[in-house]
């Protein structure tokens, strides 16, 4: 008797837990994610000071209240023009075209001026450094002074295209939408292992029909069904066996953790860890952007590159740190059969710290001289290498450098 009553105590308390987790949506709840909801944030995104949005957001690691959808599909989100305030605990600013730098660059390019645009991530745009301590930054300040003595030159311009969690296929879709506009002399594109992952925002289908989105579900539940046992069906379950095999409960992520954001705080974009939207909708978010994703999603971006500055003959530099893995080589060999040039950053950046330390230096030295230690993102340290191995490729291209000529029209920024 006893054990029947203990069997049919707990049988109700599996069932409490059951329906908490189905009504809180973990994991793989149902959609809690309103288009009404959406275009509510969105305002809520865009008219958010920048202080009160991070303090709202309360994360180190928030996007709230830089981002704001872009009006292109392919680049999906960007920085906000106008911004001022604090970010990571330093300084940030952004221009009126939405580029973190203080100067404001003439869409239409003038006489004698030779200008770099830069197209990047987080490590471009400076995650976690302070204004001016971006190696566009500094590149800018250092060529200021060093063209100042130049008869042929009248100004040395750097624009930085870079935003927190672009993928490669968004930094050329900018850059055919709107930053090809300012007329490059030269393209510099920083690539990271984690620029083939999904961005790290997505749009939500949510033109989709309410017939789409159960199909969908039922289907994606019947191929994990099938796959891992009836008993997958319920959430307690997986919830029980993902804390037995040593995992604590979190949410899917791609990419860099550093770049997440409060999912309660987002605008008319879906962070690829949305926990307000089930698995399955974040999955018809990400089939839209398939396409440009993995290695040859990035393969793909370069060749659009390649045809975007073909009319021009801009020249591009790919920058990267270490080409040792299957994905760099991978990237480094079809940006070289493109006519790029291809910068490896990792000698300059073993040798200065080799100086340094009068030795070779352990992973454990280098992390701690290159990384921010709470996210891995370039310290002000690894910006200012960065900054000497630019100098470097663009003193060389300007040595014999003439500035290029503004195509007759230039339009696509905002």
């Amino acid at each position: 008797m006893r054990l029947s009553s203990l069997l049919v105590a707990c049988a109700i308390g599996l069932l409490v837990v059951e329906l908490g987790l189905r009504w809180l949506g973990l994991p793989g709840g149902g959609d809690r994610l309103s288009a009404q909801r959406l275009e509510q944030r969105l305002a809520e995104s865009a008219a958010a000071d920048l202080e009160q949005a991070q303090q709202q957001a309360g994360g180190a690691f928030s996007l709230y209240g830089l981002v704001e959808p872009s009006p292109s599909r392919d680049v999906v989100y960007e920085l906000k023009p106008h911004l001022h305030g604090g970010f990571r605990g330093e300084p940030l600013r952004t221009n009126r075209w939405g580029h973190r730098q203080d100067d404001e660059p003439e869409i239409d390019k003038p006489s004698g001026v030779w200008r770099l645009v830069g197209l990047g991530d987080s490590h471009m745009f400076g995650w976690g450094v302070a204004q001016g301590e971006s190696y566009l930054d500094r590149v800018r300040l250092t060529l200021a002074e060093e063209v100042a003595a130049r008869a042929d030159l009248a100004a040395v311009e750097v624009i930085n295209c870079a935003a927190p969690g672009y993928n490669t296929h968004m930094e050329v879709a900018l850059f055919e939408a709107e930053c090809r506009a300012f007329s490059p002399d030269l393209v510099l594109l920083h690539w990271i292992g984690n620029d083939s992952d999904f961005p790290h925002f997505l749009r939500p289908v949510v033109e989709a029909t309410q017939g789409e989105v159960e199909a969908t579900a039922a289907g994606a539940a019947e191929i994990a069904t099938a796959r891992r046992g009836p008993l997958s069906r319920l959430r307690t379950y997986r919830v029980i066996a993902e804390l037995l095999a040593g995992r604590e409960h979190q949410p899917e992520s791609v990419g860099d953790a550093a770049d997440e954001m409060d999912p309660e705080q987002i605008p008319d974009l879906l962070p690829h860890s949305q926990r307000t939207a089930s698995k399955e909708v974040r999955q018809a978010a990400r089939r839209q952007y398939r396409d440009s994703v993995g290695i040859s999603g990035v393969l793909r971006a370069l060749d659009r590159l390649r045809e975007l500055v073909e009319p021009t003959g801009t020249p591009v530099v790919v920058l990267m740190l270490g080409t040792g893995n299957d994905d760099r080589q991978a990237v480094a060999e079809h940006a070289a059969r493109l006519g790029f040039e291809v910068v490896d950053a990792s000698g300059h950046f073993a040798r200065s710290l080799e100086r340094e330390l009068g030795g070779a230096a352990t992973r454990q030295q280098w992390q701690a001289s290159y990384q921010i230690p709470e996210d891995g993102h370039p310290s002000a340290k690894a910006h200012e290498r960065y900054a000497e191995v630019v100098l470097e490729v663009v003193r060389r291209r300007l040595a014999a450098a003439t500035p290029a000529q503004a195509p007759g029209a230039a339009t696509g920024a905002r």
